[in-house]
């Protein structure tokens, strides 16, 4: 019997500390490392919008999707790209997009 905690309305800290209990806390932080060295300094200061980029390997996939690592064509910089299907009622479409937009807020305090 899998018993997988429901980690989907945890914050920031709470799937943190899951992925440390589960002992990927240093792939994590080599994978968050090496993603915000390849950042440049001015990208880091604006808003990073690549216009051509190329998807590149698996980071992780949960319950709603997966996250993937990228390459901007035009700056060489790395960034990760979640997709999320959104299938199902309206009423489970608008409850993933609600998600979705919880974790962005808490992603753009970090």
């Amino acid at each position: 019997d899998d018993q997988r905690p429901d980690l989907r309305d945890a914050s920031l800290s709470d799937l943190l500390a899951h992925l440390k209990s589960m002992g990927l806390s240093d792939l994590v932080r080599s994978i968050q490392d090496r993603v915000v060295a390849s950042i440049p300094t001015a990208l880091a200061t604006q808003r990073f919008r690549p216009l051509r980029w190329k998807l590149g390997s698996v980071l992780g996939k949960g319950a709603f999707g997966e996250c993937r690592m990228a390459l901007c064509e035009d700056t060489g910089a790395l960034f990760a790209v979640k997709s999320v299907p959104l299938v199902g009622s309206a009423m489970s479409i608008n409850a993933t997009v609600h998600s979705l937009q919880r974790e962005l807020e808490v992603l753009r305090g970090v």
